[in-house]
C-alpha cells in the first residue's frame, strides 16, 4: 500500500479514535443490560472491559491529539510521546481490572449463581462482538496506513474484546443446556487471565518506546541506504528513537577528509532525503567528518 502524507495519517489517527469512543460506549449501553438480564460475571467482565475501553479510548483520543501539536519552545522533540504514554496508562487499567475481576470471579465458585434469561443475553452479546469486529476492522487499516502506538494499543484490547465477547457467548450457550454455574466464573477468570496477558504485551510495547528501545529493523534499512553511497567511508554513532509516529535519526558520516565542504553537504543532503523518504516522519541529524579521527564515540 502506498505511503500518504502526515496530514493524511493524523486524520486517520482521529477519525479511529472517534469510532473507538462511540462503540465504546454503545458496548457499554448493550452489555449493562446483557448483565442486568442474566446476572453473569462472565458478562460483568466484558462490562467492565467495555467501560475501560470508553476510558482508555477517551485518553488515546486526547494522547492523539497531543501527538500531533508541532515542536515549541519547552518541547523541542514535539509531543509524539503522549501516545506510549497514553498506552502504558491503558495497559495498567486493564491489568489492574483484571485483577480485581479474577478476584469478584473466584467467590462465585463459593457462592454461584443461576443464569437469568440467557437467550436475551446471548443476542446482545453477539450484537456486541460484530461492533467489535467492525471498529478492529478499522482500527487494522489505521494502524496499517500510520504505525501509531497509541491505536496500536487501542487494537490489540478490541481484538482481546472479540476474544471476550466469544468466551462469554460460548459461557451462554453451553449453561442453557449444561447445568454448570461454576463455568461462569472459570469463564471470567479465563478472560481476565488473558486481559492480563494482553496489558502486560502493551506496557511492554509503551515503555520500549518510553525508553527509546533501537529497531533493529530501522536499523538496518538506514545501513543499506548508506552502504549505496561510495562517498561514504564509514559510519558510527548512528542512533535511533521514535516518539509516537515521528523517527529521530542521527548519525556520523566519515568521507575523505580532501573532499570538497560544498560536495560533502550535497552527499548528505541526499542522504537525508533517502531516509525521509525511506521513513515518512523521519527528522535526520547528520555530523561529517574525515575518515580516520580517532575522535571519543559511543561503544556497544
Amino acid at each position: 500500500m502506498r505511503d500518504i502524507d502526515l496530514k493524511t495519517k493524523a486524520k486517520l489517527r482521529r477519525r479511529a479514535t472517534y469510532a473507538a469512543i462511540s462503540v465504546s460506549v454503545s458496548l457499554i449501553i448493550i452489555k449493562l443490560v446483557a448483565w442486568a438480564l442474566s446476572d453473569s460475571v462472565a458478562i460483568l467482565s466484558s462490562l467492565i472491559d467495555s467501560a475501560l475501553d470508553a476510558i482508555t479510548s477517551v485518553m488515546i483520543f486526547i494522547a492523539v491529539r497531543k501527538a500531533e501539536k508541532p515542536a515549541d519552545k519547552d518541547h523541542r522533540f514535539g509531543h509524539g510521546k503522549a501516545e506510549p504514554i497514553a498506552s502504558l496508562l491503558e495497559g495498567a487499567f486493564i491489568g489492574g481490572s483484571a485483577l480485581m475481576l479474577i478476584i469478584a470471579s473466584a467467590r462465585r465458585f463459593f457462592d454461584p449463581i443461576v443464569l437469568e434469561q440467557p437467550a436475551l443475553a446471548l443476542i446482545i452479546m453477539v450484537i456486541s462482538m460484530v461492533l467489535t469486529g467492525i471498529l478492529v476492522s478499522y482500527q487494522s487499516y489505521v494502524v496499517h496506513r500510520t504505525d501509531s502506538l497509541a491505536i496500536r494499543a487501542d487494537l490489540a484490547h478490541y481484538k482481546m474484546d472479540i476474544l471476550v465477547n466469544l468466551g462469554v457467548i460460548l459461557t451462554l450457550v453451553i449453561t442453557q443446556y449444561v447445568s454448570a454455574p461454576w463455568l461462569d466464573p472459570l469463564a471470567a477468570i479465563l478472560i481476565s487471565s488473558y486481559l492480563i496477558f494482553t496489558s502486560s504485551k502493551i506496557i511492554r510495547n509503551s515503555m520500549d518506546q518510553l525508553m527509546d528501545k533501537e529497531s533493529v529493523s530501522t536499523r538496518n534499512r538506514i545501513i543499506k541506504i548508506l552502504e549505496a553511497h561510495p562517498e561514504v567511508i564509514d559510519f558510527h554513532d548512528l542512533r535511533t528513537r521514535k516518539a509516537g509516529t515521528d523517527i529521530f535519526i542521527e548519525m556520523h558520516l566519515e568521507m575523505n577528509g580532501s573532499l570538497p565542504l560544498r560536495e560533502a553537504h550535497m552527499v548528505t543532503e541526499d542522504i537525508e532525503r533517502e531516509i525521509s523518504r525511506a521513513f515518512k516522519a523521519a527528522r535526520v541529524l547528520i555530523h561529517q567528518e574525515p575518515a580516520g579521527i580517532q575522535d571519543e564515540r559511543d561503544e556497544f
